[in-house]
């Protein structure tokens, strides 16, 4: 957990850091140039989180969300993941999605997608 924090009104930035550490490698909130958009990265090039005040976008690895929500990486990785107990949806690195088996009965859903015992069922 950050113990210090250094805030740096001309940068606009709020360094979080541990004891006896200084900003290189911290945790930082900033905004950009001249907006009010935020800004979460970890001090390096490529940024964890950005919220855009101006076009309410979200973007997840990205400078500049181009969607309402935007997931981006520059590693070979698993894109999303949303899960619960019951199931899990993913896109992986490929930018294939991919669900999860479903197990029980099938409740019919319009518009729905339900893979179970290698059949896909789509809901009209």
């Amino acid at each position: 957990m950050a113990k210090n924090v250094r805030i740096v009104p001309a940068s606009g930035s709020i360094y979080l850091t541990a004891d006896g550490y200084d900003i290189t490698g911290s945790v930082v909130l900033r905004t950009l140039g001249d907006t009010e958009d935020l800004e979460f990265s970890t001090g390096g090039d490529q940024p964890a989180l950005l919220i855009s005040k101006t076009s309410g976008r979200i973007g997840v690895g990205t400078v500049s969300a181009s969607a309402k929500l935007e997931v981006s990486s520059s590693v070979d990785e698993d894109l999303l993941l949303i899960k619960n107990a019951s199931g899990s949806i993913k896109v992986n690195q490929e930018g294939v999605l991919v669900l999860s088996p479903y197990q029980g009965d099938v409740t019919a859903v319009s518009g729905a997608l339900i893979y179970s015992a290698s059949n896909l069922f789509i809901g009209s």
